[in-house]
């Protein structure tokens, strides 16, 4: 529990203190104190964010009383109460942001952006099924390079490596779900073609272009499968995503493809 201590106190205390350096100890041993206690009247806060705002004051305790002695002791105590009170509301803001960032990460791996009866190549789901064994940063490359489910580690990596290059997790949210919807309508519209000339097989058995409907159809499958195998992210837009350069990309696609793909074999070999 703060003690208490109430405004004539602190008020005198921060007079001594700007008249001699002797009571410089003590207003910083109270005043943060008191505008810990002067938020907690007019806010409804927790201990956990009684004692973060604390720490901020303290942090920024330097500042704050440089700030203050531009104002009279008139009025120097409503300076403090509107500090605290701005650093209580960019503290929330930027929890219900990172709140957001999480839930929205969340979603990623709930299947944003993908059709739920999509079903994946046999390449893509071996990759899929082997990620856990790979280190963090291949997880997110090959996650973010085949819209896979990110693991929560390569979640934690993929907010700092955003964070880092200045990327604004909305502005990606944006991209990926621009990008889901792009690629879906280009899948729909090739099961169209496919379908077409599935039915045009079935009913006209005995046509003269059977076999040109025949090799439109296979086309059309070779195109599905070449958008299942084909990059959600390319590596240039994964190196400025992660600010990593194109080479290190490459390598690492390469090396964790390599494994998973040795490890398959292990595990065929062993059953």
């Amino acid at each position: 529990m703060l003690k208490q201590i109430d405004d004539e106190t602190i008020l005198k205390i921060v007079i001594e203190a700007r008249l001699t350096e002797a009571a410089t100890k003590d207003v910083k041993l109270w005043l943060p104190l008191w505008m810990v206690q002067k938020l907690s009247k007019k806010r409804k806060i927790t201990e956990d964010e009684r004692s973060e705002i604390l720490v901020r004051i303290l942090e920024q305790y330097a500042r704050i009383w440089e700030l203050s002695l531009a104002y009279s002791t008139s009025c120097v105590l409503g300076f403090f109460v509107t500090y605290v009170l701005n650093l209580f509301r960019n503290l929330t803001r930027s929890s219900v942001q990172n709140t957001e960032n999480i839930q929205f990460l969340k979603l990623w791996s709930e299947g944003i952006g993908k059709d739920p009866n999509e079903k994946q190549s046999p390449f893509v789901r071996s990759i899929h099924k082997g990620l856990h064994v790979l280190p963090q940063f291949a997880q997110l490359i090959l996650s973010l390079k085949y819209h896979l489910d990110l693991s929560p580690h390569a979640k934690t990596l993929l907010l700092w490596k955003l964070k880092s290059n200045g990327m604004d997790l909305m502005e990606f949210q944006k991209i990926l779900l621009r990008r889901a919807e792009i690629r879906r309508i280009e899948k729909q519209k090739m099961m169209g073609h496919i379908l077409r000339y599935t039915r045009l097989l079935y009913y006209y058995p005995e046509s003269e272009k059977r076999n040109w409907y025949l090799l439109q159809k296979k086309s059309w499958i070779r195109k599905w499968n070449q958008a299942n195998n084909r990059s959600f992210f390319s590596e240039r837009e994964l190196v400025k995503l992660l600010g990593v350069s194109r080479k290190s990309i490459r390598t690492e696609v390469l090396r964790a493809i390599r494994f998973l793909k040795i490890r398959n074999r292990d595990l065929l070999h062993c059953a």
